[in-house]
């Protein structure tokens, strides 16, 4: 299968090998995106967040404390949400751990 293509790929706390927030896809996307991520060891509280690139926020998405495993989840945006580019953060117990960039082409 063909891999999808990474916008941005960031590492932002030495967590990360813990809890790791793959490459979203398909990106860009139109109807939805799903979003695969991987709790490796402990225990988490997930958390997504979802930014415009001007910091406005579009969706927070609680998605409880969740076991060792992989997991993927799928977001549509409303259909308020116009075209553009968006920041897709992902949160455990409140911690920052990973960040990307998605392309929302309706």
């Amino acid at each position: 299968s063909k891999e999808p293509k990474v916008l941005c790929h960031q590492r932002i706390t030495e967590n990360n090998d813990i809890f790791i927030l793959k490459s979203p896809y398909p990106n860009p996307f139109n109807a939805s995106i799903n979003i695969p991520y991987v709790i490796a060891k402990n225990d988490g509280k997930v958390t997504f967040t979802i930014t415009n690139i001007m910091g406005q926020e579009v969706a927070n998405i609680e998605l409880g404390t969740q076991s060792r495993g992989r997991y993927s989840y799928e977001w549509q945006p409303k259909s308020d949400v116009p075209t553009g580019i968006y920041i897709i953060d992902m949160y455990v117990n409140g911690n920052m751990i990973q960040r990307n960039k998605v392309v929302y082409m309706k």
